[in-house]
């Protein structure tokens, strides 16, 4: 591969197809899509450097190629953890912030629930009331929550999905084994089931359609998919079945310091019970087997909800692009985690446009950059900057100028991010850097322009303020 070194610029053209969406699809129908959704997760998350996000952030995911964020809620929630567990003024004004940039982006985004009543966030679960059998209370208060979460977004059409609950881990992060977990819940009498449908029907009694996801226990781990008392389908027909995956954990996608593991590496396998070579084969045939029974067996969509790497790692990119090729060769949609989590160089987690720049022989970017064209149509990716097409200002308020050496008959298309045609004219250039002004009216937000010139055909990114 070409190794790319780049940042995306703000506001500069950028080279994508449009989204083949049916508008008339209810939200669960694109989840039952093969693919349909694929993005990054984002948050307020980030080890050094800055957390915050702004609008420009979730634009940059746009024209990425991305059509989803799902928005992670950490201890910002929408009630607080302790009792009597108040409503977070606070906490919803963050994420309403995210959802409005979403919005504005015209991105696709689920509300990820990372705590609330009676749940901490996943490092520390092992302290959260929730999982006691005695707690049926705290879970009723922690789906009164859900319940106003959906109240407060499910009329929105690019809402779709609430998460209920990220990585349940009753347990911490004691390392138990398949078996050894199954026995601590049964003796411990949690009842993941039960408690997920309890939340289930506190959405339902206000929206009976809206997409719910649901995570296995133990991080939601691939290897920990193969028992009912760590996820069972629930008798809703609106339910995704959201996995993650990170291992080998210690040794590679977490490891330090950066550049200092390699792909395929060699690691212990619970499903196996010993020592394996993680690589492409292993993870499609063993790690993930669970999940595609899973899948095959209750015909549910699958979300790979979070999957990534900390730093770069030798053959990092490979890794990535391991996991990707068994999402779209299972139909799943996915997530990476995280988008621009860490802005800083010298700890760049989680932040692949960095990773390149800290790794001199990867192609982190170009690998992420490539997840995404196959979600658009195929119109071919020829750059306009090449064929001296430009497209200024960019963004503008919908008076647009396009200026090009082509010559003769050309075909111009405007759509919006769904997808759907607003704007078409036909006219004729003479190649003498020909100035062509375009002005159409419509929301502020993300347009494709087309250009098709004989059997050729050009695409640009513009922005409508």
């Amino acid at each position: 591969m070409k190794k790319i070194k780049l940042r995306l610029p703000v506001l500069t053209i950028v080279f994508l197809t449009f989204v083949c969406s049916g508008s008339a699809q209810t939200k669960f129908q694109k989840w039952q899509q093969p693919s349909y959704f694929r993005g990054f997760d984002v948050g307020y998350y980030c080890d050094e450097g800055e957390c915050e996000k702004t609008q420009q952030d979730f634009y940059d995911m746009k024209t990425f190629g991305a059509n989803l964020a799902q928005i992670n809620v950490y201890a910002e929630g929408f009630r607080e953890i302790e009792y009597p567990y108040d409503v977070n003024d606070e906490g919803i004004e963050l994420i309403s912030e995210m959802v409005d940039f979403c919005k504005n982006a015209e991105l696709y985004y689920t509300i990820a629930v990372r705590s609330g009543p009676g749940r901490y966030d996943v490092s520390d679960d092992l302290e959260s009331p929730i999982w006691h059998k005695d707690s049926t209370n705290t879970v009723a208060m922690y789906g009164k929550m859900l319940k106003e979460i959906a109240q407060e977004f499910a009329d929105d059409t690019l809402f779709v999905g609430l998460n209920l609950t990220v990585e349940p881990d009753p347990f911490g992060t004691q390392g138990y084994e398949p078996a050894e977990l199954k026995t601590a819940l049964l003796e411990n009498e949690i009842d993941l089931y039960g408690i997920y449908k309890t939340w289930i029907d506190s959405v339902r009694s206000f929206d009976t359609e809206l997409p719910l996801l649901v995570q296995a226990v133990n991080w939601s781990d691939p290897e920990y998919w193969g028992d009912e008392v760590f996820i069972k389908k629930q008798n809703d027909p609106f339910i995704v079945y959201d996995v993650h995956s990170y291992n080998p954990y210690d040794l590679f996608t977490h490891a330090l310091p950066m550049n200092s593991a390699t792909y395929p590496v060699n690691d212990w396998c619970v499903t196996t019970d010993d020592y394996e070579t993680w690589d492409s084969v292993l993870y499609a045939d063993v790690i993930f087997s669970f999940v595609k029974d899973f899948q095959q067996t209750n015909d549910v969509p699958i979300f790979l909800g979070e999957f990534g790497m900390w730093w770069p790692q030798n053959n990092g990119e490979e890794y990535l692009n391991d996991l990707y090729e068994i999402a779209i060769d299972n139909q799943w949609h996915f997530a990476l985690w995280t988008w621009r989590a860490d802005t800083a160089l010298e700890y760049p987690s989680y932040n692949y446009e960095l990773f390149d720049e800290v790794s001199s022989v990867s192609y982190y970017l170009e690998t992420v950059q490539d997840m995404f064209p196959e979600y658009w149509n195929d119109i071919e990716n020829v750059s306009i900057e090449k064929n001296n097409i430009k497209i200024y200002p960019n963004p503008s308020d919908g008076d647009f100028f396009i200026r090009t050496d082509l010559t003769g008959k050309l075909n111009l298309h405007i759509y919006n991010a769904f997808g759907e045609n607003i704007y078409t004219e036909e006219y004729f250039s003479n190649g003498i850097s020909q100035h062509k002004n375009i002005r159409f009216t419509g929301s502020p937000g993300i347009y494709i322009i087309r250009i098709n010139s004989g059997e050729k055909r050009y695409r640009a990114v513009v922005v409508k303020n």
